[in-house]
């Protein structure tokens, strides 16, 4: 609970990279944590990552008044409750409410930075990921054809 990134104003943005098995596997080597206790960790790193910005980045720009959930961790009825409690009385809904599937996030994003990526516009945010400029994302190679299986 005393990571750094916990405590990082938002926009950020993480992932395997910094939260990955090797984290975990630290985590159980170098601490008294269990895999059974690393759930509650979990559970509790979220909504604290989440209220904390809260009081001291959201507040001040206006009210919180409902949380989105999607991916994958929105199958999981026990982290979906305990964020539903944590968060509370701020609802939490799912992307389904508003037309998005939950599933099809990831999927949506890279369509969108594909698009961003055509119309010659950055995809990056500098402030969420840490680069030291906005750069147009990926690459285009006219005429290429990948090969099919």
């Amino acid at each position: 609970m005393h990571h750094p990134y916990l405590r990082r104003m938002p926009p950020k943005s993480t992932g395997r990279e910094m939260f990955g098995v090797p984290f975990a596997e630290r985590l159980l080597r170098e601490s008294a944590l269990s895999p059974r206790t690393c759930w509650p960790l979990s559970r509790r790193s979220r909504p604290r990552a989440f209220t904390t910005p809260v009081g001291r980045f959201a507040a001040p720009r206006g009210r919180v008044d409902e949380v989105v959930a999607s991916g994958g961790g929105c199958h999981n009825r026990t982290l979906m409750r305990f964020l539903a409690e944590a968060f509370a009385p701020v609802p939490v809904r799912f992307a389904d409410d508003f037309g998005i599937p939950v599933d099809a996030k990831e999927a949506m994003a890279f369509a969108i930075l594909a698009h961003e990526t055509m119309a010659g516009r950055p995809g990056n945010l500098p402030a969420a990921t840490g680069a030291t400029r906005p750069v147009i994302l990926g690459k285009i190679l006219p005429g290429r054809r990948w090969p099919h299986r």
